[in-house]
């Protein structure tokens, strides 16, 4: 029952449940030496003591955390030559030695997990081994830590679309040119997905977006050009 749980929500779960036991003893054993109602001044005493046990047995819960989860302090050396190795995760990537970046970012995570840069880098390094989930869960925990990247929602949709979760995909492009605009590719890859789909109309729509963008490429332009038509010709046939 307790295996989908936080180790925190574990010890406050487990807390919790000691003290309605132990409240529930105490009760009975009110109840049974004194002879007392549950509605008696002596139930509701006994009823206080509990309430306040409970109340002091909360602050204790943060420590006992603490104890369980240490946080680990890293001198100012291992820090610095784990930002140099982050730098030398991006050139491997960059080199496409993508075992090799996996395996710097693991090292620079061991020390700093917060580094939303490693997860980056390491999602992409997935990404072209063809690991796609865990291209996915680091591109999600990148976007956790440093929300607002266009280029993040771009790489995650590009690995939905390779998975066939075309919505989500969508969903991640939309995001994208939500914050960048700019970002032809986007638009392009937002209008795929909508051919895809059979929202045809849509399609054309955003095909005819980024024939108008500044920033377009030639080969986008013509391949959008030729999208319009295919899709024209569908829609005619539908008629």
């Amino acid at each position: 029952m307790l295996n989908g749980l936080s180790r925190t929500r574990k010890i406050i779960f487990v807390i919790t449940i000691l003290l309605i036991v132990a409240a529930v003893v105490v009760i009975a054993i009110a109840t049974y030496v004194g002879k007392t109602s549950p509605f008696s001044n002596e139930f509701t005493t006994t009823l206080l003591v509990v309430t306040t046990l409970v109340l002091t047995a909360i602050p204790v819960v943060p420590a006992l955390r603490d104890i369980l989860h240490p946080e680990v302090k890293h001198s100012d050396q291992e820090i610095s030559n784990a930002l140099s190795e982050l730098a030398q995760a991006k050139t491997f990537l960059e080199q496409h030695e993508y075992q090799k970046a996996i395996q710097a970012t693991n090292r620079v995570i061991g020390i700093l997990p917060k580094k939303s840069d490693a997860y980056f880098i390491r999602g992409k390094a997935f990404q072209n081994l063809g690991q796609l989930s865990s291209a996915v869960t680091d591109f999600t925990r990148t976007i956790e830590l440093e929300p607002g990247h266009p280029f993040v929602y771009s790489n995650r949709g590009r690995v939905y679309e390779d998975m066939g979760e075309y919505y989500l995909a969508i969903e991640d492009y939309r995001m994208t040119l939500a914050i960048a605009p700019e970002i032809s590719s986007a638009i392009f890859q937002l209008a795929h997905l909508y051919f895809r789909i059979g929202a045809f109309e849509k399609a054309n729509e955003m095909f005819k977006a980024v024939i108008t963008h500044p920033k377009t490429s030639k080969n986008e332009k013509e391949m959008s050009a030729e999208f319009i038509e295919r899709a024209n010709n569908i829609l005619e046939h539908k008629k």
